[in-house]
């Protein structure tokens, strides 16, 4: 396997780049399929202008995974200020990493990355969130994170 890195980077400079944004739109439909089967409530429908007009406020960042050929992982992250604190907080939009790269550390890296890009923005926290079925325990404990939340998930549509 090549080497992979993790580099802060913006949606908009993914856009530019035809098979950049095709290989991302392939990540998103490979983290739609794993994580949908809990739900079956809604198609995946990126909406990339409400991205780009978070990125362009200054609310959101991507670090991408990438070897020199393709992107194989992102970590999405929001940074706001939080309204009961009023402290700039970061907060995992979502992360994900190809089957094939994972057990290599490199979600502990995104994490890391996006941790040191939060802290440059002014954010005086960071929270990460996870799927039940990853090893997120591990990873995070190891970061230094803590769990102080469980979030509970109920389709109320049609």
């Amino acid at each position: 396997m090549s080497k992979v890195k993790c580099t802060v980077t913006k949606i908009s400079t993914i856009l530019e780049y035809t098979e950049a944004k095709e290989q991302l739109e392939s990540l998103l439909g490979l983290q739609w399929c794993e994580v949908d089967h809990r739900r079956k409530t809604s198609e995946l429908d990126v909406d990339f202008d409400k991205y780009l007009k978070m990125e362009e406020m200054g609310v959101h960042f991507i670090v991408v995974a990438h070897t020199d050929k393709e992107l194989v992982g992102y970590n999405s992250m929001f940074v706001s200020p939080s309204p009961h604190t009023r402290e700039l907080t970061a907060l995992t939009d979502t992360i994900f990493i190809k089957k094939e790269y994972r057990s290599e550390g490199l979600g502990s890296e995104l994490i890391r990355v996006a941790e040191i890009e939060a802290k440059e923005r002014g954010a005086k926290n960071i929270m990460v969130t996870f799927k039940n079925d990853s090893p997120h325990p591990e990873i995070v404990k190891d970061l230094g994170f803590f769990s102080y939340e469980t979030i509970y998930a109920k389709y109320i549509g049609d």
